[in-house]
């Protein structure tokens, strides 16, 4: 993996539908929506607190969550049911490192 680099999942659940919107909208910018609350992306230590920082001020923490869980170097996943995944992302090969599915321009 490129140096200080790693693959992140992001999940959140926003409990007002305006505030979701937001954060579903700022983190379509920073990372591969997976599900609708769900998004993959490379970070560094510094982005994703970055990221985190700036999704904190659409949210209430009082009432909604956001997270942040690494992801081993080498995964595979098992799909069922339609993906939210953009046009053009295809799955790759078992055993190909996440990192590189992930890496790409405004992805890290």
């Amino acid at each position: 993996m490129i140096s200080g680099l790693r693959a992140w999942l992001i999940a959140y659940d926003v409990a007002d539908p305006r505030r979701l919107q937001r954060v579903h909208h700022f983190l379509l910018k920073q990372a591969i929506p997976v599900q609708f609350s769900l998004f993959a992306g490379v970070f560094s230590d510094q982005r994703l607190r970055a990221t985190f920082l700036a999704s904190a001020a659409f949210l209430n923490s009082s009432h909604d969550d956001l997270r942040a869980y690494p992801l081993p170097k080498l995964c595979d996943s098992t799909l069922f049911g339609p993906g939210a995944a953009p046009g053009g992302i295809s799955l790759p090969s078992p055993g190909t490192p996440l990192w590189r599915i992930l890496q790409g321009g405004r992805f890290f």
